[in-house]
């Protein structure tokens, strides 16, 4: 998505910030190595990080995945430690509210472009944003004032989930022609399905499931030269298709309640200006029955928006969101990496992801994962590339670099 041609929607926090201040985003790579140091405000990162803000240069940001990580360390005392850091580096203020409300303003702004009054209240989905961000605020700071011992379970459950991550990771990683077959063939349908198919796994162990994995990632085959060519071909359609898939959940999850749909979406004038979508997007015309339909239907009938959503998802899957663009690439990237060298990627696979949509939204991203800062390195030359060189993120690794990049005016 362009972001020249929509506003960015601000925190509320951002309304009156100075505008030369950088917003930073570290992922937890920075973080876990500022807190191994004994005194992170010591540290070579964290020095940096301290001068600059409180000269006035730059703003760190947390974000969702930060706590998710955090609340992940096996230790008490380290989630302790870790959600305290994160407190003084954001002031105990500055949360990104995350990868998924992104996409959603993304999405909305697409709306907006295709159909200028197609959003007929705002309100709703802005007052999730502030809520998401308290939510997440909260629970660092809950953590960092109890040691998080009650998380336990929490923690478990999400090991579980990076756990299920890698084992259908290294189940692609058995066959990767396939996997480049399957993935392009349902790219270029948007093939989607309502059900799970994978719930079946929820029942398997932790034990059992790394198990399956230690023995898949011995049979690991390295992608050939031929498959990769024709991945590369895919290179901007698949990720745009595979990233707009995951609109319609975001949808249901933020906006939720009885009439909600209705009164966030101006139905009738979306399908009115249905040909103007199709020319920007290429995509297939409404159903006939919905076009038809009676006007009351259109703006009050629940099935109706949820239609009409739908197959405006499909369009922006055509065209494009940036966000959801960029967390499919960086899985796409790190999986096409792994696979050369024989290797499956890590559970956290799904966070790099999350974080990589922080380049949307923060000027500087801060990170000592190696594959990681490989694959943002190409994604932010995306976002360039998507935004007319109107925003331009900067990814960094040392110490030297950041001071380098917070030391330049804005």
């Amino acid at each position: 998505m362009e972001m020249q041609d929509s506003e960015m929607i601000l925190y509320p926090a951002e309304q009156n910030a100075p505008i030369n201040q950088r917003r930073v985003y570290l992922d937890q790579s920075v973080y876990g190595r500022m807190l191994s140091t004994g005194n992170w405000r010591e540290s070579p990162i964290g020095t940096v990080l301290l001068e600059a803000q409180a000269a006035g240069r730059a703003q760190v940001w947390a974000g969702p995945t930060n706590v998710i990580e955090a609340i992940q360390a096996p230790n008490p005392i380290t989630r302790k430690d870790l959600a305290s850091m994160m407190l003084d580096l954001i002031e105990a203020r500055r949360m990104w509210w995350g990868y998924e409300f992104e996409a959603v303003a993304d999405f909305l702004r697409f709306v907006e472009q295709v159909a200028p009054e197609g959003i007929r209240h705002h309100e709703y989905f802005d007052d999730r944003c502030v809520t998401a961000q308290q939510t997440w605020l909260g629970a660092l700071a809950l953590l960092a004032s109890t040691n998080g011992e009650h998380l336990g379970p929490l923690a478990k459950s999400l090991q579980h989930t990076k756990a299920l991550n890698r084992l259908l990771h290294a189940r692609f990683a058995l066959a990767p022609d396939e996997w480049v077959d399957r993935m392009a063939f349902a790219a270029e349908r948007f093939d989607t399905t309502d059900t799970d198919r994978f719930t079946y796994l929820e029942k398997l162990t932790i034990d059992e499931v790394e198990r399956e994995i230690e023995e898949l990632s011995a049979q690991a085959v390295k992608l050939d030269r031929a498959t990769a060519t024709k991945l590369d071909k895919r290179r901007r359609t698949v990720p745009k298709a595979y990233g707009a898939a995951e609109i319609g959940e975001m949808l249901q999850a933020i906006i939720h309640l009885p009439l909600e749909l209705q009164l966030t979406f101006d139905v009738p004038h979306i399908i009115s200006r249905w040909p103007d979508v199709q020319r920007t997007t290429g995509c297939e015309s409404l159903p006939k029955d919905i076009v038809q339909t009676d006007e009351r239907d259109k703006l009050a009938d629940a099935s109706i928006a949820h239609r009409v959503i739908e197959q405006l998802i499909r369009a922006s899957g055509r065209k494009g969101l940036l966000t959801t663009y960029l967390g499919a690439e960086v899985i796409i990237l790190e999986m096409q990496r792994c696979m050369n060298s024989e290797k499956i990627p890590t559970g956290g696979l799904t966070f790099d992801a999350d974080h990589a949509a922080a380049l949307v939204r923060h000027h500087v991203f801060v990170t000592h994962d190696e594959l990681l800062l490989a694959s943002l390195k190409t994604m932010s030359k995306r976002v360039e590339e998507q935004t007319e060189d109107q925003w331009k993120p900067e990814v960094v690794d040392t110490p030297k670099q950041l001071k380098r990049v917070l030391s330049r005016s804005i």
